[in-house]
Order: C-alpha cells, then sequence, then structure tokens
C-alpha cells in the first residue's frame, strides 16, 4: 500500500500577507510547542474516531493529520503550566484567564479538534468540529479574542501528492481529505473560508499550478455571498492565466457528501462556466459592482448601454380596439412586462391575415392602393419574457393552423384512393391510343386525347395543398412553395431576429434578402429559376416578418451595417412595428387564470378575418377614408412630406425610415377599422369606411413608433466610423475573445493597421459598453492589452440561471 505524505504548509513563506492579517505569527514557534503537547494528551476517541470513517476519511488520513479530541477535563492545562508561563500560554489562541477563578483555561469543548500546519509539519492553529449542530457553527477556529486574546491563525488545510500542476480549492479540512481520495494527484486546498479564498494564491504561486478546480458548497446558487466569492475567485485567477473550472453535482450541498453518495462531478469550465458566472452576476450582483475584482473575464458585466430613454411614450389605451386592448392588458399583467410586447406582434400577425384580403386607397381619386403587410419586431433585454408574449399573440394562430393541418391529412387520405384511380384511368387512356394507332395509324384521336388530358390536369390539379400562415426557418425556395399553395401570404417568425439578419450575409444566400425585400410590398408576382429543379412562379409574393432581439445586439448589427448600408436597399426601414421596451423595476405576483373572453376574443378575430372573401380580381374589397378621416390625413401627409425634404431629420436613415410612414398610418388605421367593425359584428366590404376615430389611433402609434425609431437610429450613430469599423470585425466574428491589441494590429485592416488606431476605436467601444481593453502583465515582460467581448457579443454565451 502506498504510504500517503501530506505537504501541510502555511504561507509562512509568505509573511507579508500574515503580517496583514494578524499579530501573532511572531508565536508561531510557541504555538507548535503548546499544541503538539496538547495534542499528545487529548487522543481522538472512538466515538470521534468512527465519526471521521464514516465520513469516508481513512484511517491513514486520521493518523497523518492528527485528529485529536477536545478536552473532556482540563487536567491537561495543569500538566502545561508545568512547562509554560501563564504569560507565554495567554499568547496562544484557545487559552484564556478565567476570571471566576483566576486560573487558565481553554475555550474548545465537544469536538474533533483539526490541527492545521505549516510547511515544516508545525501546527500553527486549530479548528473545531462540534459534534452537534447545538452551536451556531458546526466549524469554529480555535480563538481567545473574546477574551483579549490572540485570534486564530485562519490558514490553508493541504493535502494531496502535488504530482500535477493541478489545485482542487475548497473549504474545510475534512472536504479536502474525501478530495483527496478521488484527486490525490492533485494539490487540495482548504481555504478557511470562502471568503478568504485570496489565502490560496501565494500557495498556487509557489507550487506553480497552472489550472485550478474550484469546489465550493452546491449553495452558491442561493446563497448570494458564496456566489460573490466563487465569482471574485474565478475572476481573480483567470486574470493571472490560469486554467479555471468548477466542480458541481446535484442535491448535497458538500464535495464531501456527494463523493460519499457516489453522486457524480461534473467540472465544468470554459464557455460552460462562463454561463454559469455569468448568470450568477446577473442573478446576486449589485448594481453598485461591489463584486467587482478587476477588469477581466468573470467581472461584474454591466448590460450593454441601456439604449431605451425612460421618457419614451407609450401606447395609450385610447389608441387601441377595445378587442385588442383587452387582450393585450391580461397578457401584459400576467406577464408583468409592457403591454406594448403584447401590441408589436398582435398588430403584425393582424396585418398578416388582412393583407390578403382587403387593401386601402389612401387618396379619394388617385388609384395608389396600400396592401396591409407590416414587419416588426420585439426589442427587448435578454430574459425579458420575449418568447412568452409572442407566444401569447400567435398561441391562437398555432391552433387554426393545426386545424388546418388536420384537414389537410384528412384530404391526402382521400386524395391517395382518387389518385389511384385517376392514374388507372390514364394508363387505360394511353392503352387505348395504342391500340388504335395499331389498329389505323393515321386514326382520329382527338377525343382520347381530350380524355387523357382531363384526367392528367386531375392529377396534377387534385392533390390537396396544405394552408398555412406562418413559417420559421426556410430556404427561398421553400417559402416560394409555400407561397405557391397559400397565395394570401405568410407570417414569417423569429425568436431570434439577428439570426435573419445574418443570413442574408452566408455565401449563397444573397438573394434571399432581395426576395424579402420584394415580398414586403405584398402586391408583386415573382418567378425564380433554378438549376436542375424547375422554375417556380409565385402569383403574390407577400411575407409579413415579425422577430425578437435584445436592443444591444441590434445596435450593434446596426452600427456594424453602416448608414450607407442601412439606406441602400431600406430593410431596417421596413421593420416598423417596434417599441424599445425594457422591464419595468416594480413587480408583482399575478397569479390567475387568462381573461377567456378575451382571448377568445382575440381567437374569434383570427377566424372572422381569415374567413373574408380573399382579394382577388374578382373581389377586390378596397377600403377608404370616410370625408373627416380623409381631411385629416391630406393634411398630415402634407406635414410629414414637409418634413422629409426639410433637412432638418436626422441621421438619414431615420428620413428613410420615416418615409415608409406614408404606407404605415393607413395600415394601421385599416387594422383598427376591420377589428372594430368585425368585433361589433359587421361585414367588412367595400362600401366600409375607415373612419376618424382609426385614423387617430394610428398617427397616436406613428407619433409613439417615431421617438421609439429615433432613439434606434441615434444610438446606432454614436459609433466613429473607426470604432464602427471594429465592431464590424467583431460581428463578423474576426475579433477573437481576449486577442491582444498588438495581434490586432498586425492583421493589416484599413483604418486599423496600428495599435493606436485600435486602441482608440476599443476605447470608444469600451465607453459605449461593447467590449473591455484589459491590461495583463505576465512575470517581468511587458505587459500585454487585450480585449475582453462583452458576453452579449458573444454567440457561445447565454444566460439562464443554472439549477
Amino acid at each position: 500500500m502506498i504510504q500517503t505524505v501530506y505537504n501541510f504548509e502555511i504561507i509562512n513563506a509568505d509573511i507579508d500577507f500574515l503580517e496583514s492579517k494578524s499579530t501573532a505569527h511572531e508565536f508561531l514557534g510557541l504555538y507548535e510547542t503548546v499544541y503538539s503537547k496538547m495534542a499528545a494528551q487529548l487522543p481522538l476517541r472512538p466515538g470521534h474516531r468512527n465519526n471521521l470513517l464514516e465520513r469516508g476519511i481513512t484511517k491513514e488520513q486520521i493518523q497523518q493529520c492528527g485528529f485529536f479530541s477536545s478536552p473532556i477535563a482540563f487536567d491537561f492545562i495543569r500538566s502545561l503550566e508545568r512547562e509554560f508561563t501563564h504569560e507565554d500560554l495567554l499568547k496562544v489562541p484557545g487559552f484564556y484567564l478565567n476570571q471566576t477563578t483566576s486560573s487558565i483555561d481553554f475555550v474548545g469543548r465537544d469536538g474533533i479538534i483539526i490541527p492545521h500546519r505549516s510547511s515544516a509539519g508545525n501546527i500553527v492553529s486549530l479548528q473545531i468540529r462540534h459534534d452537534t449542530e447545538a452551536h451556531d457553527k458546526r466549524y469554529r477556529w480555535i480563538s481567545s479574542t473574546r477574551y483579549g486574546g490572540n485570534k486564530a491563525l485562519l490558514t490553508p488545510f493541504l493535502a494531496g501528492f502535488d504530482e500535477e500542476n493541478h489545485a482542487f480549492i475548497t473549504e474545510g479540512a475534512l472536504k479536502a481529505l474525501i478530495i483527496e481520495k478521488k484527486w490525490g494527484k492533485a494539490t487540495i486546498i482548504a481555504v478557511p473560508g470562502v471568503n478568504n479564498w485570496a489565502t490560496a494564491l501565494p500557495i498556487l504561486a509557489r507550487k506553480n499550478i497552472k489550472s485550478v478546480t474550484i469546489a465550493f458548497d452546491r449553495d452558491m446558487i442561493e446563497n448570494k455571498d458564496v456566489a460573490k466569492y466563487t465569482y471574485q475567485l474565478c475572476n481573480y485567477l483567470n486574470n493571472e492565466g490560469l486554467e479555471v473550472s468548477l466542480a458541481t453535482w446535484d442535491s448535497v450541498k458538500g464535495i464531501d457528501d456527494a463523493l460519499q453518495a457516489g453522486q457524480k462531478i461534473n467540472i465544468i469550465k470554459g464557455t460552460e462556466l462562463e454561463k454559469f458566472l455569468i448568470a450568477l452576476s446577473e442573478k446576486f450582483n449589485p448594481k453598485d459592482g461591489t463584486w467587482e475584482k478587476g477588469n477581466g473575464e468573470f467581472s461584474c458585466w454591466p448590460s450593454l448601454p441601456d439604449i431605451v430613454e425612460t421618457d419614451l411614450p407609450t401606447i395609450p389605451k385610447e389608441a387601441v380596439p377595445s378587442n385588442l386592448a383587452s387582450f393585450a392588458e391580461d397578457v401584459a399583467e400576467r406577464m408583468q412586462v409592457p403591454w406594448e410586447m403584447v401590441l408589436a406582434p398582435l398588430v403584425v400577425v393582424l396585418s398578416s391575415l388582412i393583407a390578403g384580403k382587403i387593401k386601402i386607397k389612401p387618396k379619394r381619386l388617385d388609384p395608389w392602393t396600400v396592401v396591409v403587410n407590416l414587419w416588426g419586431f420585439i426589442a427587448a433585454a435578454a430574459s425579458s419574457l420575449k418568447s412568452p408574449t409572442m407566444n401569447a399573440v400567435i398561441g391562437p394562430l398555432r391552433k387554426i393552423e393545426a386545424e388546418f393541418a388536420e384537414q389537410y391529412r384528412q384530404s391526402m387520405q382521400k386524395w391517395q384512393a382518387e389518385k389511384k384511380a385517376i392514374e388507372a384511368a390514364i394508363k387505360q387512356c394511353e392503352k387505348n391510343i395504342e391500340k388504335l394507332l395499331e389498329k389505323n395509324p393515321n386514326a382520329d384521336l382527338t377525343t382520347q386525347k381530350e380524355i387523357l388530358l382531363k384526367y392528367q390536369v386531375q392529377l396534377e390539379d387534385g392533390k390537396p395543398k396544405q394552408k398555412r400562415l406562418t413559417y420559421n426557418d426556410a430556404t427561398t425556395e421553400k417559402i416560394g412553395e409555400l407561397l405557391i399553395e397559400n397565395p394570401l401570404g405568410l407570417l414569417g417568425l423569429f425568436d431570434e431576429l439577428i439570426g435573419l439578419l445574418k443570413v442574408f450575409e452566408k455565401p449563397g444566400r444573397e438573394g434571399d434578402r432581395s426576395f424579402n425585400l420584394e415580398a414586403w410590398s405584398g402586391d408583386t408576382s415573382k418567378s425564380i429559376d433554378r438549376i436542375g429543379r424547375g422554375s417556380l412562379f409565385i402569383p403574390v409574393l407577400r411575407l409579413s416578418i415579425f422577430g425578437a432581439i435584445p436592443p444591444q445586439v441590434l445596435i450593434a448589427y446596426l452600427t456594424q451595417l453602416g448608414e450607407d448600408l442601412m439606406l441602400e436597399d431600406g430593410f431596417m426601414q421596413r421593420l416598423q412595428i417596434f417599441f424599445m421596451t425594457k422591464m419595468t423595476k416594480s413587480w408583482k405576483n399575478v397569479d390567475r387564470y387568462p381573461n377567456k373572453m378575451a382571448e377568445d376574443g382575440i381567437f374569434d378575430l383570427y377566424r372572422k378575418i381569415i374567413s373574408l372573401p380573399n382579394a382577388d380580381d374578382e373581389n377586390k374589397a378596397i377600403l377608404s377614408f370616410d370625408e373627416d378621416a380623409q381631411n385629416l390625413f391630406n393634411d398630415w401627409l402634407e406635414v410629414l412630406e414637409l418634413r422629409l425634404r426639410s433637412g432638418d431629420i436626422q441621421p438619414q436613415a431615420l428620413v428613410s425610415h420615416l418615409g415608409k410612414y406614408r404606407s404605415l398610418l393607413p395600415s394601421l388605421a385599416l387594422i383598427f377599422c376591420v377589428c372594430d367593425e368585425l368585433h361589433e359584428g359587421s361585414s367588412v366590404g367595400t362600401e366600409s369606411k375607415v373612419k376618424r376615430t382609426h385614423l387617430d389611433m394610428a398617427i397616436t402609434w406613428c407619433r409613439v413608433l417615431e421617438s421609439h425609431a429615433a432613439t434606434l437610429y441615434k444610438q446606432s450613430d454614436e459609433a466613429s466610423s473607426r470604432a464602427s469599423s471594429l465592431l464590424e470585425k467583431i460581428m463578423a466574428g474576426k475579433v477573437p475573445h481576449q486577442v491582444t491589441i498588438r495581434i490586432l494590429a498586425g492583421k493589416g485592416w484599413k483604418d486599423l493597421n496600428t495599435s493606436e488606431k485600435i486602441r482608440a476605436a476599443a476605447a470608444e467601444l469600451q465607453s459605449l459598453g461593447y467590449l473591455r481593453v484589459v491590461e495583463q502583465s505576465k512575470g517581468r515582460g511587458h505587459p500585454s492589452t487585450k480585449i475582453f467581448l462583452h458576453p452579449s457579443l458573444r454567440k457561445d454565451l447565454g444566460h439562464e440561471i443554472p439549477k
């Protein structure tokens, strides 16, 4: 059997640290002598020995560590008094003068005493593990401070063979010994409390440790203090260039209990560890940044610039039809989110349903018509319930699509039988033609060919078409095929809108952007020619789009895109229905059933719109304004056109955006008109008129939407051209996390070809919160300057609280 050798030590090689912690370091020799004689007189009692064995400590470990039991009687003190003066004994933590008896006494009772030793094997401090939970703490350092004496030296406890350049850091000597049984080749350091993690640092340096696994208690996910110190330790070690990992397990508190229970110990590092630590920061870190320890990888990253101004206007209730307002209020209250997060997807969904049914003619005589086809998104930070609010609005639509799918399934079953009969009839016709030609090569085949053609048309056109209302991730060709079968148009839904925007930049997907741009107007056709797969003719190219995106990600994308590209095709300007929302500081727990009447009302509204006649050539449902609304629209349009031409609106991208309001305003007015008419049980047809009340609502919406759009474009215009260029490289994945400025300067990028230029651009992006510029020293060489990217700009990171 291999004899275990322990390298017990404290930081006595780094005595400056001890001096900062205690004035007792000069008595270390006295401590060793007194504690050793004390241990010799107080053997480990059988009950304590059995307790250690049951906890998984081996006999060899018990012997090597020199555990002993606290005194039942204090005869050992009389023995010590024969060798040491009272003055010397009172210098040793644990000993004090009993004022009642005027004799020397000792503080430790009822427990196992754990010696902590120096590198020479000398005992320099004692810790006691009490036998019961009656004490407010199971573990205590033996100290005399309450009696005016010396405090214990809070020293680490070490175990392990030191055969590797790897260390475990845990809390508590017994945990260290349990860890040693599994990972004994490593250095195992038990710090004297998670808040004293710094006591491990000189040991790591002296032993040339290259990697560290932290094994603090599992309650770090609930205990903000353990979370804080775990976070700080990881941050410090990472800044020092060590490879950091974290031990995790299920259910029990400590790693010793987990190992004894046979639980699997997971070692997380790299990206997974970053996710964990960022989640802890988001969950516990106070806004004053008191967790901060340096500027490195795991230091408290704030959210990217809060681009949502607190004074941005909101949609007032009077600007929303009553049935929409009831539904939006219900969802927003239950989820405790701004109701604009419900209204935005709701309006876009309604536009996608109405687009193929009814148009609006904004002018009295001019034939200009508008197809109500809107695009939009939710702009809210991560974990702001963007997806749940979208799902609340899309839910009724999904139910209707499920009904369509079931109808399609039944129709296909029926069609399979019909298809066989038609195919058999076609074969019979072909045979009949062959027989006629055999008898008479000049036979009249007119009748047979007409019959054959009839069956062929039945075979081609008879196959049921699956009705669809939405699509998610699909190629342009697939969307084209879906539009052929669904000429009323489709609604594209994207949980992560940035994914769609990035698709347009992928090689081979260059045509996707123009395809979507053409689909916005909703009244054009398109042919798609495909090599080897024939051609597609789409009679009506109409797509609505709605998604979700964090504001900081959108700002980064727009800054990277630059104003010139934003103006080039106007894709961003087509995304008109959005609000720069943020979570309110107040919150209350709302636990009730949804408003069934409001939910049923939206479901019924969707159904009624779907059942309206299609706006084809034979049935053109085109509404116009009533007289009051028409006069108001004319006045509004005049003001808009003069503003667009004045040169007062900046940046130019916002001018382009507001130019789309020419169609946005009548579209919103038509949507509100249809909602009111159908809610009241009226029919909607050519004779219907869009009233002044509906136009007033639409004007209010445009006024609010303009404020949010101005905020968006203003934020994306703040970075300088050089900073924009660097951010573009970051978004393109060309700037690795923790890359040095020297390496970036060597890439020779235009306008970023020197360290000074990159440093200036990085400083500007740092001021906006996109990254951090960090100086790191390695040994005696010159410090390196690294760029640490914000987690939100790194696709490999998420934000869920670890379970």
